[in-house]
């Protein structure tokens, strides 16, 4: 189903690899990016180590966050990883799979041709609901089931729920939450959907897009 406002805060696809980047090799070849990316911020990883007389810390350089002039469009490259990422207003699946594909191509001009350990697609949503009774428990369907108690009236959740889809080979963390609403007179609830693929990823780049596919339609199932 196809919605003229979708409720989506964020889009993200991400590759996992297992033969890291020299953080001096991403610097060096980021400025194909950067006329699609001008911002530039550096992701540091930090280490900590205790013993009985003193604890030191170690701050590395691990990647890079670029992103457009507007701040709506991210791009992560990390030792281990490449993220696109669309913030809201979502600009459509068409549009933003292009993106990844150009991303993708410009990744591997750069980077070489990685052999991948886990591809994610995530989506957040914020659903603003019209307040009746200060309750929104009877219109969402992925909720905590807990006794009832006398005189009892939620204020709040949070779940978290991972399972598997075995036709498909998929793996889904599904999250949902209530969060402060923006919108007065509402309740807001966070619809968060994972699906991610670590066994029998493509071997062939040009199999990569059956793949994203295959994964937005199982999200779309899951979030209707």
């Amino acid at each position: 189903m196809g919605y003229a406002k979708p409720p989506i805060t964020e889009s993200v696809i991400e590759l996992r690899f297992s033969d890291g980047i020299d953080f001096s090799q991403i610097v060096r070849r980021s400025g194909k990016f950067k006329r699609n990316y001008p911002n530039e911020l550096r992701n540091f990883e930090v280490s900590a180590d205790f013993s009985e007389k003193e604890m030191s810390a170690k701050r590395s350089e691990i990647g890079l966050r670029l992103s457009s002039k507007d701040e709506l469009q991210v791009l992560i490259i990390n030792r281990n990883s490449l993220m696109v990422s669309q913030l809201a207003p979502y600009c459509g699946w068409d549009e933003f799979s292009a993106r990844f594909q150009r991303d993708f191509d410009f990744f591997t001009e750069e980077f070489g041709r990685k052999t991948f350990s886990r591809v994610g697609m995530r989506y957040i949503n914020r659903i603003d609901i019209p307040l009746i009774d200060g309750d929104v428990m009877h219109v969402i369907t992925v909720r905590p089931h807990v006794p009832e108690f006398d005189r009892s009236k939620s204020k709040g959740f949070a779940l978290s729920y991972t399972f598997e889809l075995e036709e498909q080979g998929l793996g889904v963390t599904l999250q949902s939450a209530t969060v402060e609403s923006p919108v007065p007179g509402c309740a807001s609830v966070l619809v968060d959907i994972d699906v991610f693929a670590d066994t029998n990823l493509p071997l062939r780049y040009d199999k990569w897009g059956a793949q994203l596919n295959k994964m937005r339609e199982a999200k779309n199932h899951i979030f209707e």
